[in-house]
């Protein structure tokens, strides 16, 4: 469990690395997000390396949450794998609705599938979530969303009061 946790650890560094060398060649202050991302996932990936080496003698133990995942059966077995499935199809999702369409869904779906039983409350708080991110890659990050026709509107809306 050591070895594949360490190997597991290292293939993600590398990974950021070229991510971030890749970022490296964006001008200005879009590559500011990709290399913050590049640089909390190193870091924490070195964290998660020293952890793994320094518990490397004490025994695996799964905790009650994670166990719990393992053994579940029926309806919440398919709970989880819809769960899993959601995120899976997130980024071809985006590509087809946009944004802010696709994460507002995609994260009330999440909601509603943990547990959260107003659905109205989850939408909202996930629309609000999206609209509040995708203003905040347009006009701070200077990062495209993938645009859907509300990602579009927002964006002519967002540079009409910028003139």
């Amino acid at each position: 469990m050591f070895v594949f946790r360490l190997v597991s650890f290292l293939l993600i560094a590398a990974f950021a690395l070229v991510l971030g060398e890749q970022a490296m060649g964006i001008s200005g202050m879009a590559s500011t997000y990709p290399l913050t991302l590049v640089t909390v996932v190193l870091a924490g990936t070195l964290y998660m390396i020293a952890t793994a080496v320094a518990q490397r003698r004490e025994p695996t133990v799964l905790t009650g949450d994670v166990s719990h995942l393992v053994a579940a059966t029926g309806p919440e077995r398919l709970r989880l794998f819809a769960f899993v499935i959601l995120w899976v199809a997130y980024p071809w999702l985006l590509g087809l609705l946009g944004f802010i369409v696709t994460t507002t869904l995609a994260i009330a779906v999440s909601l509603y599938m943990l547990g959260q039983k107003r659905i109205l409350l989850a939408l909202a708080c996930a629309a609000a979530f999206s609209v509040v991110f995708a203003v905040l890659f347009m006009t701070v990050f200077y990062v495209p969303v993938p645009a859907g026709v509300l990602d579009d509107w927002l964006t002519s809306f967002i540079f009409r009061l910028q003139s």
